[in-house]
Parts: structure tokens; C-alpha cells; sequence
């Protein structure tokens, strides 16, 4: 009988293949596990990387390699619950391999549960070595497990170069794990993941999710084809990375979707220096297996990856991370690197993209649009001057010209050179559907929107003009809109804007007391002047003028500290019905070159205002194309 102490430790049943914990099952992929019962049976004693290789996948027939290790290891204590940092089971020795440190009991099939045995090396190992350097027919294969199974070892998987499945036409890369003994290296990885996508992005005929949507796996121990399923794709490339000095390592594998099966797996090492080269070495190995077309054009933007001075390129990474984070003090931050990486390399066109983004990101919660626009321009611009083939960096214009310059054309041409470079941008569809609901293209917006969304499911809104469900509101799609904020909500409980875009929907289908609740959520869970306007002009629709009102005053005050939209006020003076303030605020928001302004023809609130003629003269200062209204 175990003892009570015993009972508790975690249980390895050969007959049924699978690790008990407490008396439970838990779940665990056969790869994982097979490594586990490796590892226990060599208790105590140090396997390198290279004896797990050697040992267990080889290196000419089977090829799952450092990728394939690192993803076991990273599941195997995901499954006992151990912290890599205090390990009660698995030691990292650091530069060399680990040690099973932990208490785990074998239980070998039709017998009763025993303490773990020392492992037999070369039992493992002899059976596996005959395999090494030739064709592994089944007969070869039948001959190996039954000689596994004679000495009680458990059926070994081993991963082919084989042919991937046909039809994968869509991937996620999730976030790279961090191997680096500096846990403040977490950015670097992050920040390799980001290139890494961008550089599959390259490849038109294949389905990149965006990073928006695959960084909310990062430290996930969901199973992979759940996280296919929840990404809608078919294939999942993961990886780690491993900076040491002015060296470092990508280890990627790529996983069939649907049977979790591993198809491919590599290791790439350099200077970082060559960080960029090595990036696309793994975008372009990956595309040769899954065997998708890539044309000439993007496979010489593939290869073309100059070399980077290392602290420079550490400097745009950093920036990279604070941009991502988007409160006002990162975005400073973020320029504070990116001017940094400048001075050490001072033609570095992705340092001018970043301090762009990085004005973009603060309009125009933080900077009054004349305060940020003009600067992103002139950075973005001088980006492009010094490389022209960037998808994002014409994205990016592309909004500027739109939401600023109020420039149709221009913004369609930045954002068709953009979608050319890299069609697998949700941001710049996204944007390429408010430029469409703008001029009232409806049918071209909704599928621009599709677009977005399908290569990023998981966010609540990417861009720069607005977010998914206010573009679908404002297209006059109010069941999408709705569908959209549930998810929205689903992702983030705390997402007063889709509250408030939920309230204006119900407005408009005459629900008047839901109406009123949802925007009043909306600001109880994030009080901007967006979320404001919506409950001041639903206030005002209600008849409640004096909420409304104070609403307004509540607005001024706040301009007189932030950046306030005139536009919002002008919506709450339409409901009002005091056109003549109406009229004043949006020529004050005109003045202010407000991004707003490019809602003015779409918006449903100011359906009262398009009878009078200084509604015109409005849609001719903001530069729309002749309409009669």
C-alpha cells in the first residue's frame, strides 16, 4: 500500500499511458509525457539537450529539436506544477540541460505502483541509435517498440520531415518564450515574436493573426488545437528565444492544427547583428514546408533583411514594448527609445515608424490632433524616404492622411500600398473601412471589416480612427455592432466603449430605458469624453436635458485640462436640437482638424443638422465628395 505520503505524488500508469496527479488525470500531450518518463528514469542525473535529442528524436530521421524540448519542458511543468524558479520536479541547468529533482512513482502496465527506477541509458538508447541514418520502414518501427516494450519503457513518438497535411492556408505564431535567465529580457522575446509575424505577413497567400490576438496566449496553457480553434487557423508555429551576449538563438516548431501533430521543428543561431536574417530564415522555412505560394516579389522582401546595430535595434524593441502599452507616459517612453536608437544608428527607418505610431497612439486621447498629426507625418515620411517597401509605415501615413489631412485619396493610396506589402494587417483593413464608411462605400467597408477581424478575433479594436463596433455602428450595421461589442466584452468585462456603442444601438431601435443603462455602464467603467458624449446626446435624445447639460458642462471643464473633441459636444447640442451650438462646435472641431470630423456624413446623430445648408458648407470644409443630402 503507498503511504500518505505517497499518495499525493504524482503517478506516471504505463498501461493506460498517462500521468495522474492526486488521483486525477492530467491531461498531457505524448510528446511531453514521453520526455517525462525519460526524465524520471535518469532521476537525479544531469541530461543535456543534446542526450535528449540523441536519445529520443535523433537528428537525421526525426527532427523535433530545441523547439520540440522547450515546448515539452514548458508543458511538463505546466502538468506538475512547477515553478522553474524554486522547482520542486524539473532543474534548469543553465547552458546545459535538467535534472528530475521530484519524487514520481512508474507504474508498470499489470503491476503495482512502485518507486520510480533508475533508467537503463543504453536500453533507452539502443534501440533508438538503430534507427539513426536510415529509412525507418514500418518493420524497423514494429521491431523498436516491441523491444521498448520488453524492457517495460513506454512506445516512443518520433516526429518526421514529412509532407504537412495540404490545406493550411492560416497560422498563428504565438508569443516566443523568453529562455534567457533575465526575466527582463520578456521584452526582446515579445518583440521577436512581433518581427517574426510581420515578416510571414509578407506572404499574401497566407493568413497571418495578428499579434493582438496571439499575445493574450502568452503564458496560456491552453491546448494547442483549442487555441487553433479560438484563432480560426490551421497551423501554429512556436518557439523560444535565447539571447546570451550579443548572441542569440530561435527555435521554432510548427503544429498541425487539427491533430496537434508536429511537422516541422528547427534551431537558428547568430550574432544579433543578423537578428533580422534569422527572422526570415524561420518565415521562409516555414512557408517551404506548409508549400504556400510566395511570389518573387515577397520572397526578395524575405531575403532582403540588412543587418542592425544590436544596441540600436535593442532601443527600437524597448520602444516597441512601450508603444504596445499605450498609456501616455509609455508613449513618451517609447520616443525617448526610439530617438535613442536614431543617435546610434541615425538612417534607421523603423526608428522613424516608431516615433510616428507613437504620436499616432496619442491622438487624440493625450494630444490635440494639430499637436501630434503633424509630427507623425513628418516622422513617417522621413521612415518611408529611407524605406519605402514597409507595409506598416504606409498603414500608418495612410491613417494620417485620413484622419488629419482629410485626404481621400492620398489615404487610399497609403493604404492599397500598404495591404500590398502586407495584406495580412488587421489595422490597416481596419483602416480601410472607416475610409469606406467615411465616403459611404457600405458594402466595401463591411468586407474590409471582415477582413480585420478574421486576422485579429481576439482584439476590441486595433487601429488608430475607432474600433470594430463603432465602424460597424457607424455603417449602419447594428447587428454586427452588437455581436461585435459581446465579444468585445467577453474579452474585457471592463470595456466601457462597447457599453456605450451597445447603448446607442438600442437608441436607435427605440429601447429607450436600455439605451439609457448601457451608456450609463459605459461611463461608469471608463468616464472619457467619448463615453461622455454618448450618454449626454442619449441623455438629450431621452428628453432629459438637464443631465444632458451637465453632461456639457462637464465637458468644458474637462477641455480646459485634456483634449476635447468639439465634434462630441456638437452631437449632444444636435440631440439638444440647438443647432446653432451644434453648428459652432463642429466648425470648432474643423478648425482643430478633429479626427472626428470624418464621421460627419455617416454618423446617424447628425441626421438632423443635413437639412440645413451650413451642413454643407461643413462637408465642403472637410473636403467630402458632392453629395445631396
Amino acid at each position: 500500500m503507498p503511504t500518505d505520503a505517497q499518495a499525493g505524488r504524482p503517478r506516471i500508469d504505463l498501461a493506460s499511458y498517462e500521468l495522474r496527479l492526486n488521483g486525477r488525470r492530467v491531461r498531457m500531450e505524448r510528446q511531453p509525457l514521453d520526455l517525462l518518463i525519460y526524465l524520471v528514469q535518469r532521476k537525479g542525473q544531469l541530461v543535456t539537450r543534446q542526450e535528449i535529442i540523441d536519445k529520443l528524436w535523433g537528428q537525421d530521421v526525426f527532427v523535433d529539436v530545441d523547439g520540440g524540448i522547450n515546448a515539452a519542458i514548458r508543458k511538463i511543468r505546466s502538468a506538475l506544477k512547477d515553478d522553474p524558479a524554486s522547482p520542486r520536479y524539473l532543474e534548469t541547468v543553465v547552458g546545459k540541460g535538467y535534472r528530475f529533482i521530484g519524487g514520481v512513482e512508474i507504474v508498470a502496465a499489470g503491476s503495482a505502483p512502485a518507486a520510480e527506477p533508475e533508467a537503463d541509458a543504453t536500453a533507452t538508447a539502443a534501440p533508438l541509435r538503430a534507427l539513426k541514418g536510415r529509412t525507418a520502414v514500418v518493420a524497423v518501427v514494429i521491431v523498436a517498440l516491441a523491444a521498448l516494450a520488453a524492457v517495460g519503457l513506454p512506445r516512443w513518438i518520433f516526429v518526421r520531415r514529412t509532407a504537412p497535411p495540404p490545406g493550411i492556408h492560416s497560422i498563428a505564431v504565438l508569443p516566443l518564450e523568453n529562455l534567457s535567465a533575465d526575466k527582463e529580457q520578456e521584452y526582446f522575446a515579445d518583440g521577436m515574436t512581433e518581427e517574426l509575424i510581420t515578416d510571414l505577413g509578407k506572404i499574401s497567400a497566407l493568413r497571418v493573426i495578428s499579434r493582438t490576438s496571439t499575445m493574450q496566449y502568452k503564458g496560456a496553457k491552453k491546448p494547442l488545437p483549442q487555441i487553433a480553434r479560438e484563432l480560426n487557423v490551421d497551423a501554429i508555429l512556436e518557439g523560444a528565444v535565447l539571447r546570451s551576449g550579443n548572441e542569440v538563438r530561435i527555435t521554432a516548431q510548427l503544429i498541425d492544427a487539427s491533430t496537434d501533430r508536429h511537422l516541422w521543428a528547427e534551431s537558428y543561431e547568430g550574432s544579433l547583428r543578423d537578428v533580422l536574417a534569422l527572422q526570415s530564415k524561420v518565415a521562409q522555412a516555414v512557408a517551404g514546408q506548409i508549400q504556400v505560394k510566395i511570389t518573387p516579389e515577397e520572397q526578395n522582401r524575405l531575403r532582403t533583411a540588412p543587418a542592425v546595430n544590436p544596441t540600436a535595434h535593442d532601443a527600437l524593441v524597448l520602444g516597441r514594448y512601450h508603444v504596445d502599452r499605450g498609456s501616455k507616459e509609455d508613449l513618451e517612453k517609447a520616443r525617448g527609445y526610439f530617438s535613442q536608437a536614431l543617435g546610434i544608428e541615425p538612417g534607421y527607418a523603423a526608428a522613424y515608424l516608431g516615433i510616428g505610431e507613437s504620436y499616432l497612439g496619442e491622438s487624440p486621447m493625450y494630444l490635440a490632433p494639430r499637436e501630434s498629426m503633424p509630427p507623425a507625418s513628418a516622422a513617417l515620411l522621413k521612415s518611408l524616404e529611407l524605406d519605402d517597401n514597409v507595409g506598416e509605415a504606409h498603414g500608418a501615413l495612410g491613417s494620417v492622411r485620413l484622419a488629419y489631412d482629410w485626404d481621400w485619396t492620398a489615404a487610399a493610396h497609403e493604404i492599397a500600398r500598404a495591404l500590398e506589402l502586407d495584406a495580412n494587417s488587421a489595422e490597416v483593413h481596419e483602416t480601410n473601412a472607416a475610409l469606406h464608411v467615411a465616403l459611404g462605400h457600405h458594402d466595401a467597408a463591411a468586407q474590409e471589416l471582415s477582413r480585420a477581424q478574421r486576422l485579429d478575433p481576439l482584439s476590441v479594436g486595433s487601429g488608430n480612427i475607432a474600433d470594430y463596433a463603432w465602424i460597424l455602428y457607424m455603417n449602419g450595421d447594428y447587428d454586427g455592432a452588437v455581436k461585435q461589442c459581446r465579444k468585445d466584452l467577453d474579452l474585457n468585462p471592463q470595456d466601457g466603449s462597447a457599453r456605450s456603442v451597445l447603448g446607442l444601438v438600442a437608441l436607435d431601435r427605440r429601447q429607450w430605458s436600455e439605451a439609457l443603462a448601457e451608456a450609463r455602464a459605459g461611463v461608469a467603467l471608463d468616464p472619457n469624453p467619448f463615453d461622455l458624449e454618448i450618454l449626454g446626446a442619449i441623455e438629450a435624445s431621452l428628453g432629459m436635458q438637464k443631465e444632458a447639460r451637465s453632461v456639457l458642462v462637464e465637458l468644458q471643464e474637462r477641455s480646459k485640462r485634456e483634449y476635447v473633441c468639439e465634434y462630441e459636444l456638437g452631437v449632444i447640442y444636435a440631440a439638444l436640437g440647438h443647432k446653432d451650438a451644434a453648428f459652432r462646435s463642429l466648425n470648432n472641431a474643423c478648425d482643430d482638424r478633429d479626427i472626428c470630423m470624418i464621421w460627419l456624413e455617416a454618423d446617424p446623430r447628425l441626421k438632423t443638422l443635413q437639412s440645413d445648408p451650413r451642413f454643407d458648407m461643413l462637408i465642403r470644409r472637410v473636403g467630402f465628395p458632392a453629395t445631396e443630402h
